[in-house]
């Protein structure tokens, strides 16, 4: 789990700042660990951070989304 507040967006920044333009992140999150506004939240961050959401894999007793880096 990212940290919580300006240093959970700061280490989101950082992921895209390592992946190529066209590369993909999965993130999971346990359900019975993060509420959905937390994880809404952490969302946020990665839309900030220039991601683009591509999906929401199923992942059993998860919460996950499939980013990717947009091209250029």
């Amino acid at each position: 789990q990212p940290p919580a507040g300006p240093a959970g967006a700061g280490f989101v920044a950082t992921l895209r700042e390592a992946l190529v333009p066209g590369g993909r992140l999965l993130f999971s999150e346990p359900k019975f660990h993060v509420t959905e506004r937390r994880f809404r939240e952490e969302a946020a961050w990665f839309a900030s951070a220039g991601f683009r959401m591509v999906g929401t894999p199923a992942i059993r007793g998860s919460r996950s989304l499939l980013l990717e880096v947009p091209p250029c």
